[in-house]
């Protein structure tokens, strides 16, 4: 009788925990360590952990959401005028390839930063950093902490200018 209380309790206890976890249960708020991710294009291969000991602007967007779009670009030229100790990075999720890399072109935005998830909002970072209601741009720290969610110029400026 006893062995079947304790079966019972641990298998009790095992299911409270499993079924209580989630691998997208991570935070994505200010002062929050960024969930990391990986992409890669052509080659180029993108780890957000390996950014550390840089500041780091991510940024994720589509053709359809016009101010992450529109962030992206000043995000872009913010980053060509600073470069030193600021990385950027910038995620697509459109549906289609070509569209990305014609945005890329008529923007003017460098190829070297910019990358297209072919899994769209099935991806696995578009769940980790909850996207469902909008595309976001973080600002983090040198060691992944979110400083700043959609940051503004003034507050890039506070951050690198001075």
């Amino acid at each position: 009788m006893r062995r079947t209380f304790t079966a019972i309790a641990t298998i009790a206890i095992l299911l409270v925990f499993t079924s209580s976890y989630n691998s997208y249960d991570v935070s994505v708020d200010i002062n929050s360590f960024a969930p990391n991710f990986e992409i890669s294009k052509l080659g180029n291969h993108f780890k957000l952990s390996e950014t550390r000991g840089n500041y780091v602007i991510v940024n994720f967007w589509t053709s359809d959401y016009a101010e992450a779009r529109i962030r992206n670009i000043h995000y872009d030229r913010f980053f060509k005028s600073i470069g030193k100790n600021l990385s950027f990075i910038s995620v697509n999720f459109d549906d289609s390839d070509n569209m990305f890399k014609e945005l890329v072109r008529t923007d003017g935005l460098s190829e070297v930063s910019q990358f297209y998830e072919k899994d769209g909002m099935e991806s696995e970072v578009y769940k980790r950093y909850r996207l469902k209601s909008g595309m976001n741009s973080y600002l983090l720290d040198k060691d992944g902490k979110i400083l700043a969610i959609n940051p503004t110029q003034q507050q890039l400026t506070k951050y690198f200018c001075q």
